[in-house]
């Protein structure tokens, strides 16, 4: 490969729709950093850390929707991109994966970075390509062009058959000769590439499949909606809840749904399912997306076993979390609850909600009830739980949301938005590490634009420190740390919580603060030690014209007494 056949490549993917890339430093990647870096319609984040550098890709993902280009140096620089690739595949994020390398004939001679770098992630990409190195002759410019082509598709999820059938990370490998870096004032070429288009191809129900289903549906009294993490749709949203309106079928979403804002949706079951009540199993569950944050949901279906389980789902790998799996509809979600929504309609079931769908409201309502009486009680101490409370309910209409992992994304899941705010939210719940959860947040607000709160934890927030370790901090992201000295989930699960050795070795206490890198990278910096500061500190969080972390500082012990003593007041 050389600058030309690279920006040949590069030019396939901006005609195609690619406007983002992210560069780690290295010299064997020049070529590839340098074309992107003198693209006119490409916008270059340099992240120096590869591994924050992967995590930031995934969040411009997640905003733009379309793949983003990483790119770095030869040896255990691709290496660092691995949990982010895995977190991009079970996310079904797409990502151009671009690590440049020694020509074939160096690798594993003992001389520098020259590690064996082909299938270098494994089945956690879609498709892996290796580049070729000479490009001289006119067949391997038309394999450059094929595998541009090919690459951009296979990351989007529509090549199919071997190479899959859903979005997610593909790996290119470029082996580079000396001398590689171009002259000081070439560009890339921008005349005319051949690009392959795709037509979509979203399938619909059979006549006579449909007719089954539907009938079924209208069949079944105690029948159950379960929502898991997506991305937030209009049309689903909408059609989600006329099947629930019209067919008195209760709807469970989780915060990571983006469907829990749906009227009359059923948010608090984490809470009310401690002790499951089994007038709430379902003969029939009907599931979409993908994982869900609540374990006493997944525990309580699998004590129930519903006689069916149908998820609905276009394309791609269905796990059987529930086990209790039944049928694989292959087809578009918004068309099957549209369907079962208008033949509901027509039947008249919606004159009067069935007692199953009552007694779900019911204990929805009760829980929402309870849960508000014990977090507004004035002799609340400061916690996390509380502080997860007043940051959600506080949060400004139309603000994108990121929560890391562990506790972080929990606290939000047992409370919820605001109802009736528009805010999306986002949690690597792909894998559920606490690696890179900063790094998405930040390069989510720097592909969107738009404002954008991370709530995290202290470990995962001093374990990706590096995402701030940029020339240009997007201004629209806001930090809001959860700062107790150590990892506290530890501490509220009884198998650790019970060991001589939790603090050394689960809770691995920190005594770290954010201030000095607020200082060192230039962000506006606040902490917080009372309930009475904190009000005041979010209103000049949401109201800051520049990235700001808001530290708030909580004891380990009161947490997990206060979250408890919660869990206790649902317990029957």
């Amino acid at each position: 490969m050389n600058f030309a056949s690279v920006c040949h490549l590069l030019e396939v993917w901006v005609q195609q729709g690619l406007r983002h890339a992210v560069v780690s430093a290295g010299s064997r990647s020049a070529p590839l950093a340098l074309a992107v870096a003198r693209h006119p319609s490409i916008t270059v984040t340099v992240q120096n850390d590869e591994r924050s550098a992967a995590f930031v890709a995934l969040g411009m993902a997640q905003a733009a929707k379309q793949p983003i280009v990483l790119i770095c140096t030869s040896g255990t620089a691709g290496l660092n991109y691995s949990p982010a690739v895995a977190e991009a595949y079970y996310q079904e994020l797409p990502l151009l994966v671009c690590t440049a390398d020694r020509p074939a004939e160096w690798i594993d001679q003992w001389d520098g970075q020259t590690i064996d770098q082909t299938n270098l992630f494994g089945t956690r990409v879609l498709a892996s390509y290796s580049l070729p190195v000479d490009t001289m002759h006119p067949d391997a410019n038309w394999h450059v062009n094929r595998i541009a082509n090919e690459a951009w598709w296979a990351s989007l999820g529509a090549n199919g058959g071997s190479i899959g059938v859903v979005a997610g990370p593909v790996h290119l490998n470029f082996p580079f000769r000396e001398p590689f870096y171009p002259a000081p004032d070439q560009h890339p070429s921008l005349s005319e590439v051949r690009v392959v288009q795709q037509t979509s191809n979203k399938p619909l129900l059979g006549k006579y499949l449909a007719h089954d289903l539907v009938n079924h549906w209208l069949a079944t009294e105690r029948k159950l909606i379960v929502v898991g993490q997506g991305v937030y749709q209009h049309e689903l949203n909408n059609a989600l809840y006329a099947a629930q309106l019209y067919s008195g079928a209760p709807l469970v979403a989780d915060i990571i749904s983006n469907s829990s804002q749906v009227r009359d949706v059923i948010s608090h079951h984490d809470l009310f399912l401690m002790d499951a009540d089994p007038d709430l199993a379902p003969d029939l569950l009907v599931t979409v997306g993908k994982s869900v944050m609540s374990k006493n949901l997944k525990l309580a279906m699998r004590g129930w076993k519903p006689k069916q389980h149908w998820h609905i789902e276009t394309t791609g790998y269905v796990a059987d979390v529930y086990q209790t799996l039944t049928h694989i509809i292959r087809t578009d979600p918004v068309e099957f609850f549209t369907r079962v929504g208008e033949q509901a309609f027509f039947s008249g079931n919606q004159e009067s909600p069935n007692p199953y769908y009552k007694a779900w409201q019911s204990a929805e309502a009760k829980a929402v009830a309870t849960l508000d009486g014990f977090l507004n009680d004035a002799n609340q101490p400061l916690t996390d739980l509380g502080v997860a409370k007043a940051v959600l309910h506080q949060l400004p209409d139309g603000w994108q949301v990121h929560l890391a992992n562990s506790m972080s994304v929990r606290y939000a899941n047992f409370i919820g938005l605001k109802q009736g705010n528009r805010n999306l939210v986002f949690a690597n719940r792909g894998t559920s590490g606490i690696d890179g959860c900063s790094s998405t947040a930040l390069g989510y607000a720097i592909a969107s634009g738009e404002p954008t709160l991370l709530l995290t934890g202290d470990v995962g927030f001093f374990y990706d420190r590096n995402a701030f370790w940029q020339a240009k901090l997007p201004s629209n992201l806001k930090v809001v740390l959860l700062n107790n000295a150590g990892g506290n989930i530890f501490r509220m699960i009884d198998g650790p919580a019970q060991q001589p050795e939790l603090g050394d070795l689960f809770e691995t206490w920190q005594g770290h603060t954010a201030a000095l890198l607020a200082q060192q990278v230039g962000c506006q910096y606040a902490a917080v030690h009372t309930l009475a500061d904190l009000t005041q500190e979010l209103e000049q969080l949401w109201a800051s014209d520049k990235l700001m972390i808001l530290e708030v500082f909580t004891n380990k012990i009161l947490n997990a007494d206060h979250f408890k003593a919660m869990k206790m007041v649902f317990r029957h």
